[in-house]
């Protein structure tokens, strides 16, 4: 082999270890990025479940009534939900990881049925979750049904973009809050956080 192939090879075979390297770089920049995520989340689930803990300590010391919750279902909670298959199996894995009981609904008449008997009871659902990309769902018009009915729990609702236009509308119809797809588990996990802590300041 010539002086000239032998070069060629060893630039080749140098050039061949730098793109190696940079990836492992990248594959280690991406692993400690993941890393962070994951501790992020952890420590918002220990907060969120920090925020149920003190709504029991606040329901042990309220006066009973026939609308006041028991220690374990406050301390576990209810969640309504109406949302597309890949949203709602994010929202139950998000739920169920901070103890919050989820009800699956297809319809909005049977959510708002539900909603509405439970806001009587020793159960009442804590936060409504309304997803506007569910065929047949108005998000709006079912707000309205809740507030009519008396419901004062948190309504969320998950809009089909950022544009704002669904936004507004949904605040207007009487949405505490909202997410705009599609749906991360993190934010997700913030907006349960800041609507328990909102419940929790109305006990």
């Amino acid at each position: 082999m010539s002086d000239s192939e032998w070069r060629q090879k060893f630039e080749a075979e140098q050039l061949a270890r730098r793109d190696a390297e940079h990836k492992l770089d990248a594959v280690r920049v991406a692993h400690s990025q993941l890393e962070d995520r994951v501790a992020s989340i952890r420590n918002d689930c220990d907060e969120l479940s920090s925020l149920i803990t003190q709504m029991a300590a606040a329901s042990e010391s309220a006066p009973s009534g026939p609308n006041t919750a028991s220690d374990e279902e406050v301390m576990t909670g209810r969640v309504a939900v109406a949302m597309s298959a890949s949203n709602r199996a994010i929202a139950e894995q998000v739920l169920e990881t901070v103890e919050l009981r989820v009800d699956c609904f297809a319809h909005a008449e049977p959510l708002v049925e539900s909603v509405t008997a439970a806001s009587t009871s020793d159960a009442p659902y804590l936060i409504v979750l309304l997803d506007m990309s569910v065929t047949g769902l108005d998000v709006c018009q079912t707000t309205r049904q809740l507030r009519r009915s008396g419901y004062c729990g948190v309504v969320i609702a998950l809009t089909a973009g950022s544009s704002g236009v669904d936004t507004a509308k949904c605040l207007e119809a009487g949405c505490d809050d909202y997410l705009t797809s599609p749906l991360h588990d993190r934010r997700l996990l913030k907006k349960i956080q800041r609507a328990i802590a909102q419940v929790a300041l109305d006990l």
